[in-house]
Parts: C-alpha cells; sequence; structure tokens
C-alpha cells in the first residue's frame, strides 16, 4: 500500500492472490447499503479477519495485495506522542481530496482548526483503549466547491514492538472535490470496544495532556 454477482442473502469471500481467505461478509449489493457503507464494511472486516484471539492486528500484516477494491480510500497513520499522529501511507482519494502528498504530515490537517483538537483526542483513544472510532465528516460548501461528506474510520494496529501506535484508516466521501484542499469538521462520532462489551475510552476522560 505504497499510495494506497451475490444476491442479498448470500456472502462475499474475500480471498488473496495466493487463495488464502481472509474474511466472509455479507453482500454489498443488497440496496440497504450504499458504495461509501460498503467501503467502511469491508474495512471493517478486513481488519477484524487479521485479528488473532481477539488481539489488535500487527501492522506487518496489512498488505496491498489483500486491500483490493480498498486502497484508493485508505491510510495508515503513527502515533507519535499523546494527541499526535502524522500519515504513513495515503491512497488516492485523500490525495485528491488535499491536493497534496500527505505522508509525513499531521493527522489533523485533514480537519478545520475547530475540529482539530477533538479529532487529536478521539484518535488518541483508539490507540490507548484501543478501541474503533468512526466519525462523520463535512466540508462546507463554498464559492466553487460544493459540499461532501462521508465517513472516517480509524481501527488500531500494533507496530512490530507489539505497542499500539499505529492505525488503519478509511475515508469515503460523497460528491465533487471542486477546488483541493478540502478540509473538513466532525459531525460525530461513534466509539466501539475491540472486545464486545468491553468500556469504552471517552476522550474527555484522558487524563494527560493532549496535543491539538
Amino acid at each position: 500500500m505504497d499510495d494506497f454477482d451475490a444476491k442479498p442473502d448470500e456472502t462475499i469471500h474475500r480471498i488473496t492472490p495466493t487463495g488464502k481467505l481472509l474474511y466472509v461478509v455479507p453482500s454489498c449489493e443488497d440496496n440497504a447499503l450504499s458504495d461509501t457503507a460498503c467501503l467502511v464494511q469491508d474495512m471493517r472486516h478486513y481488519w477484524q479477519g487479521l485479528r488473532r484471539n481477539a488481539s489488535v492486528p500487527f501492522r506487518a500484516q496489512v498488505t496491498r495485495e489483500d486491500m483490493a477494491g480498498m486502497l484508493d480510500h485508505a491510510f495508515l497513520i503513527e502515533r507519535l506522542a499523546p494527541g499526535m499522529a502524522r500519515f504513513r501511507l495515503v491512497g488516492q482519494h485523500l490525495m485528491d481530496l488535499m491536493g497534496m502528498e500527505l505522508r509525513g504530515m499531521p493527522f489533523c490537517s485533514l480537519m478545520n482548526r475547530d475540529s482539530r483538537k477533538t479529532i487529536c483526542h478521539l484518535t488518541e483513544t483508539v490507540f490507548r483503549a484501543p478501541q474503533i472510532a468512526e466519525m462523520r465528516i463535512t466540508s462546507p460548501a463554498t464559492h466553487n466547491c460544493p459540499e461532501i461528506s462521508g465517513p472516517l474510520l480509524l481501527l488500531p494496529l500494533k507496530s512490530d514492538l507489539d505497542d499500539v501506535s499505529r492505525a488503519l484508516g478509511c475515508l469515503v466521501t460523497k460528491g465533487g472535490i471542486g477546488s483541493a484542499p478540502r478540509r473538513f469538521d466532525l459531525q460525530g462520532t461513534k466509539l466501539d470496544p475491540i472486545i464486545p462489551g468491553a468500556e469504552i475510552l471517552q476522550p474527555w476522560a484522558l487524563t494527560d495532556p493532549v496535543s491539538g
């Protein structure tokens, strides 16, 4: 990832080019799900398929060959310090939205100023809990740009040092991009534990200073 005909009741098997079964998901051909929701669902199921004994997957398990169809909307971020994360790898969709190469840039640079501190706190909970964050973001319309919106998903990953300091992300927007860069406002967030029934770490519960 260096850049980054089923019936409704049937399932789709995601298989790598080497024949390895990764995961089985309900068909997104069902009209109940939009293309946007399908991509986010596929990313969740891909991440889930990498887990062993309910643990957080390792970054090294994520390969471009296994992510066909999701690469353009995928990205990887790295935790540098509390509340500070940067882009490591970025898919084409995000680069088109921002109109620039994003590797090495702060993850919060995706957002408008008023939303940056909040997303820094939310990202920190993904690493620290660890847990899953799915956000709804919107870029307001301007005189030469239509409004665009969509889901932003963050899924925790371990580094080679066995610490949760990486995250696999997915961003899917609907609408024409217009003039880049497009920055976003945070409209809503849903936090999910990686183990059903586990306690959610709320951003306001963080006890040490978080940058933003």
